[in-house]
């Protein structure tokens, strides 16, 4: 069980490490969970332990970002120059903008390894 609330727009999608995010509406609010380590898990039994899905409610942030300093440093990066981007086309500075465009396209991908 992944939530006791009513639920709408359930959404899932599995990568190929065997993690499956979970995207649904709950309370007029988008949830996303993470959900792995129940690899060829078999139904329970009664007289079996059965493994269980480790579940991140916040979507794998902990698991992927917060432990993770490279890809700490690649988000302040890109929100640097996406801030200074900002401040360029708010001064219409069409030049400084279109300088810094290429290197906000070419950033470091923030996707989990």
């Amino acid at each position: 069980m992944i939530s006791t609330s009513s639920v709408s727009n359930v959404s899932f999608g599995v990568n190929d490490k065997g993690e499956a995010m979970v995207g649904y509406t709950a309370d007029g609010k988008a949830v996303h969970v993470l959900a792995w380590g129940a690899v060829n898990a078999l139904a329970p039994t009664p007289s079996g332990t059965q493994v269980a899905f480790r579940l991140a409610y916040d979507g794998g942030y902990q698991k992927y970002y917060t432990d993770n300093p490279a890809l700490q440093a690649a988000a302040a990066s890109l929100r640097s120059l996406q801030g200074r981007s900002r401040v360029a086309q708010a001064a219409g500075d069409n030049k400084q903008r279109s300088a810094l465009a290429p290197r906000i396209v070419t950033a470091p991908n923030l996707n989990p390894p």
